[in-house]
């Protein structure tokens, strides 16, 4: 088979967006729980025992539920094709939620060898195993637990919508299903996007990524208090919101060091409360609570626990040698607010609004795509800041362009609030096929609304 690079397949995956059901727009591009990790599907154990991998997850809120697979490699063999197949807790009867949240922290620490070792989720898999294995022998209606199933080589995403009603009966809780009938070995990589607050993304994987955050230290200093004040940025791409939610030894923290030794810290979640570095071009100034009493050497480390893929981790730390203030008052920045940096991420008084509003196939059957700006007056470096702000095309989950705002709108007709741009692309629709467009998907541009940067449409010749 034909293999695709990892880095554009992997990251479309992880970019393309949940939205609410009967809504066309992407309901909130950073904030959705990401699922991300490597596979192997070995070949089945028997006839009638195919190989199986199980994922669970926690949905939050409605939302769609994507799941996609990318093979990166296959070993030829005889039988039914591998599936993917998405099911809810309605169908594990006797499963509790107790033996459901031993699941979920198991997959925290992913490992398809072992993640489904002990007698409780042994019998657990093995129920589901036999359940499904039942229900996909017969013809009859499916079961309102089952809500999809695939074979593993295709590459649109397998897609469902929860709404509220049915998160109230499931609990949230759902699995998807890797199964191996064959005699083939598949390798690969699972994507989950879902409306959720976790993320869990190999490491090696998210390395691969186009589009990382560097985050740094850029300043300490002692406030009019002898208070050490430490100011955060983010100089590259924007961090996902769900990476607020991380705790324990998966969360962004930041360490202090008096003299060489280790004072304390603090996680994201507590020195950015409004999550204000998910935006690229952005930092925070963060009081630490650490008073001097004398002169002193200190050192701050963001990501001291190395949990967030970067290009550039040289200014992660920084050290400086403080003395205290002459005991005059100095002005203090608030906390957790940006600091006067320019640029992009500048609040303006009334904030634009970039939205993706139409899809279409012009007369000569090619793409287009509509942007408008719904909001107040776009920026003048919003054309000429790096990163640029762009426009990303996906064709069926896969990555397809990027289109620069100066290329996409080179009269700056966007400055202006109610206008829109059509961006008309080489493609030409000659079968059916599902199109992303995503306007400043990493967050370079604070807007007054994100939940209608995206847009997904189906085109037919």
């Amino acid at each position: 088979m034909k293999q695709i690079s990892p880095a554009l397949f992997l990251i479309a995956c992880m970019l393309f967006l949940a939205v609410q059901p009967g809504l066309s727009h992407a309901d909130g591009l950073r904030s959705h729980a990401q699922f991300h990790q490597p596979f192997q599907l070995l070949p089945k154990v028997a006839d009638d025992d195919p190989y199986s991998l199980y994922f669970p997850f926690e949905v939050t809120r409605a939302g769609r539920i994507r799941v996609y697979i990318e093979q990166t490699g296959l070993v030829p063999g005889t039988g039914a094709p591998g599936r993917v197949i998405l099911v809810d807790a309605r169908m594990f009867d006797g499963l509790d939620l107790a033996t459901w949240k031993k699941w979920i922290l198991k997959i925290n620490k992913y490992n398809p060898a072992e993640w489904v070792a002990g007698d409780e989720i042994r019998g657990a898999v093995k129920y589901i195993r036999n359940t499904l294995n039942d229900i996909l022998g017969k013809e009859d209606k499916p079961p309102k637990w089952l809500h999809g199933r695939q074979d593993l080589s295709k590459t649109i995403p397998l897609v469902y919508d929860v709404d509220d009603d049915e998160l109230r009966k499931t609990g949230g809780r759902y699995l998807v299903w890797l199964r191996n009938p064959s005699a083939r070995q598949y390798n690969g990589n699972v994507i989950i996007t879902y409306p959720g607050d976790d993320w869990n993304v190999a490491p090696e994987l998210e390395k691969t990524y186009p589009h990382k955050p560097d985050l740094a230290v850029d300043n300490i200093r002692l406030d009019g208090n002898n208070q050490v004040v430490v100011t955060l940025a983010n100089h590259g791409w924007g961090l996902h919101k769900v990476r607020w939610n991380q705790q324990g030894d998966r969360a962004i923290y930041l360490q202090l060091q008096l003299d060489g030794n280790k004072w304390g810290g603090a996680t994201l979640a507590e020195m950015d409360p409004q999550k204000q570095l998910s935006s690229g071009k952005s930092s925070i100034t963060y009081n630490t609570g650490l008073v001097l009493t004398q002169p002193a050497r200190v050192t701050a480390v963001i990501d001291s626990n190395l949990v967030v893929a970067e290009d550039n981790d040289r200014n992660n730390r920084r050290t400086e040698s403080l003395e205290l203030n002459d005991g005059r008052r100095h002005k203090r920045q608030p906390e957790g607010q940006p600091s006067s940096t320019g640029g992009v991420g500048q609040v303006p008084a009334e904030l634009p609004d970039l939205a993706v509003t139409d899809i279409f196939a012009d007369t000569r059957k090619r793409v287009a795509i509509r942007v408008a700006n719904n909001g107040g007056s776009l920026p003048e470096g919003a054309w000429t800041g790096e990163p640029n702000i762009q426009l990303r095309l996906l064709m069926n989950g896969r990555s397809w362009a990027y289109v620069p705002l100066n290329m996409l709108d080179p009269r700056r007709d966007l400055r202006q609030k109610g206008s829109s741009v059509v961006y008309t692309t080489d493609l030409v629709v000659r079968n059916q096929v599902e199109i992303t467009a995503i306007i400043d998907e990493m967050g370079q541009l604070q807007e007054s609304n994100e939940n209608n940067n995206t847009l997904i449409r189906s085109l037919a010749p």
